[in-house]
């Protein structure tokens, strides 16, 4: 295939300009990062279901002059999870966070059956926000909560992040047939995963997560496949070391 794909530093104030420059240059669409995927659903003229719940936009394709906005985060880690285990069933979660990686990742696992949520925040009021918003039942409390039974645990915040402060969990009481995933991807096997290992859970890492929710993207693009995750899951590791 004949393309690029470039990174492009857009300020806050000149977003919505530079959404326009890039659909009139020809471009198929664009990955949307931090700070802009909320900012960016007022210039799409169509919504995903996904990019409604999760209230973030971070896929945009031009098609039809119109601007079709979507998130596949959800999927994205839905897949990743798929691929690990395709056969485990997720009854139960215990999300860390509650802010747009967290809501995605909660939408796809109501997606895939999980029932009961347990969101742990500082901010309780923004973790039952969170539940409310996404229609889930379960308990929004501070970190510090007494946490031992689910199927599934997932940090969705940025602590364990390289420049990051560390992610500090308390793994005594876990059941060891819970799933145990990390969002963050560099470094690949944060100390939040190895504790997890340490204590006999099957982990997932966020390379998985990121690769899936980019072929998502670049599928809407494009029409075609990304191609083998497991090729690409090798190049970018490489890339990490």
């Amino acid at each position: 295939m004949r393309g690029e794909y470039r990174a492009h530093d857009v300020a806050p104030d000149a977003l919505a300009g530079a959404v326009k420059k890039f659909a009139d240059e020809g471009y198929v669409g664009l990955n949307v990062t931090l700070p802009h995927k909320e900012a960016v659903m007022a210039l799409c003229d169509n919504l995903s279901d996904a990019a409604r719940a999760i209230g973030a936009v971070n896929t945009m394709v031009f098609a039809n002059n119109k601007i079709y906005g979507d998130n596949t985060d959800a999927v994205g880690f839905a897949d990743n999870l798929l691929a690990y285990d395709e056969d485990r069933i997720f009854n139960s979660a215990i999300i860390l966070g509650a802010g747009g990686a967290a809501r995605a990742v909660a939408f796809a696992l109501k997606n895939l059956g999980v029932l009961d949520f347990t969101v742990l925040n500082r901010d309780v009021a923004r973790a039952e926000k969170l539940l409310e918003e996404l229609n889930l039942a379960g308990t929004a409390a501070s970190p510090n909560a007494k946490y031992d039974q689910a199927d599934i645990l997932v940090n969705c915040t940025s602590l364990g992040m390289v420049g990051q402060p560390p992610l500090a969990f308390n793994f005594a009481n876990l059941d060891k047939k819970t799933m145990v995933a990390d969002i963050v991807y560099k470094p690949l096997q944060t100390e939040f995963l190895k504790a997890a290992q340490k204590r006999g859970c099957k982990t997932v890492d966020g390379l998985g997560m990121l690769i899936h929710q980019a072929a998502a993207a670049f599928e809407q693009f494009y029409g075609v496949e990304a191609g083998e995750m497991v090729k690409l899951r090798g190049i970018l590791e490489n890339k990490l070391r």
